[in-house]
């Protein structure tokens, strides 16, 4: 968190290791079509 204004900051690695996870949510989506949440959740737990 940002000292400053008290925000959460981010690093680059961070930022980058976020985007890969959403990537993985989105290929899982298209590969498995709809999902429940739950069963989403637990796919993204054991591969994480």
């Amino acid at each position: 968190m940002s000292a400053f204004s008290g925000r959460p900051s981010f690093s680059k690695w961070e930022i980058d290791l976020e985007k890969r996870r959403i990537a993985l949510i989105d290929q899982l989506l298209a590969d498995n079509g709809a999902m429940m949440i739950n069963d989403l959740f637990r796919l993204v737990r054991t591969t994480d």
